[in-house]
């Protein structure tokens, strides 16, 4: 029997991930080249990104060049039986120089910033594994907040709508952070933050890291480094990157992305990333035969059902969710 088709494939949560220690805690979104840890926060949120080809420094030869003369002491040594003095040798002899090697870097952060949303109410954020949808919604006052993102491959970006229905409207800041590892975030236009530097290290990449919004009424302008929206009813966030590994402009490519995905819908964008996504995801299903399936576990929040599993209960269900 297909268990599985009777409940939703969702992770979900009663409380925000902590923006800071919680990185294990936030909820993951991806297409294969740029991807996102949602942390959930409500007054302030947490977007980190990931793109593959942000590397510090460029190729190098790493061969040592003592290698080759020593590699038939270090065969000898091995024959004698003298074991630990042909590892010593092998050590500095046959590993690669320098010892340290390039290293990948993370892209950034997107910090958005929410006017009066210090006091909120029935808080869930969740992670839709069957439409790599992940939602936040909440209630301040008598209006209720919807916050979308997802990372569209055939799109290359990453898309964040934020909705609100009731009295009251949407006004934020949205600013672009790289730890140390920057110099300035410059604007393009007044609805556009770039961040365009290199690497370091020797032939470390150029890369662009771009968000732009959209707003359905409201006001949207540059102040500083921050991306100001005042009284909107409806938000959508742009997150690009591009780097001069794949791209000779990186900036340039950056912000084709974001043009090109601004040519359609938001409904038209979510729809075709559910599409593309669920060609793949559908290829394979977990089926489990459980006589004791229950539903009402379903009702409680992930964290509460891997306790409940530490414990010593049975949920087969979460088996295959985590599949």
């Amino acid at each position: 029997m297909d268990h599985q088709k009777k409940l939703e494939l969702k992770l979900w949560y009663k409380k925000p991930a902590n923006l800071y220690y919680g990185w294990n805690e936030a909820l993951p979104i991806g297409n294969g080249r740029l991807g996102a840890m949602v942390f959930g926060g409500v007054q302030r949120e947490r977007i980190q990104l990931n793109e593959d080809s942000v590397w510090y420094g460029g190729p190098r030869d790493r061969n040592n060049p003592d290698a080759l003369e020593n590699l038939p002491k270090i065969r000898e040594l091995i024959k004698s039986g003298k074991i630990s003095e042909a590892e010593r040798l092998a050590a500095i002899a046959l590993s690669g120089v320098p010892e340290g090697q390039r290293h990948y870097e993370p892209l950034g952060d997107v910090f958005i910033e929410f006017d009066g949303h210090d006091h909120y109410r029935d808080y869930k954020r969740e992670l839709d594994i069957e439409q790599a949808v992940s939602r936040v919604v909440y209630t301040v006052g008598d209006t209720s907040y919807t916050r979308e993102i997802f990372s569209s491959a055939p799109r290359q970006v990453i898309i964040m709508r934020i909705k609100s229905s009731g009295s009251d409207k949407i006004s934020l800041r949205c600013i672009l952070r790289r730890a140390k590892y920057f110099e300035k975030v410059t604007s393009i236009s007044n609805n556009t933050l770039v961040i365009n530097e290199k690497c370091g290290g020797e032939g470390g990449v150029e890369f662009a890291f771009c968000i732009r919004a959209a707003a359905e009424q409201g006001n949207i302008r540059i102040i500083g480094e921050h991306l100001v929206v005042d009284d909107a009813v409806n938000v959508t966030l742009f997150i690009s990157a591009a780097t001069s590994f794949r791209y000779e402009d990186p900036l340039k490519a950056s912000l084709d992305f974001i043009n090109n995905a601004q040519k359609h819908s938001y409904d038209d964008l979510l729809a075709e990333h559910i599409k593309d996504y669920q060609r793949l995801f559908k290829r394979v299903e977990l089926n489990i035969d459980d006589a004791d399936l229950d539903e009402s576990r379903h009702m409680l929040p992930t964290d509460e059902r891997l306790e409940n599993i530490k414990k010593g209960a049975k949920d087969n269900e979460l088996i295959g969710l985590y599949f």
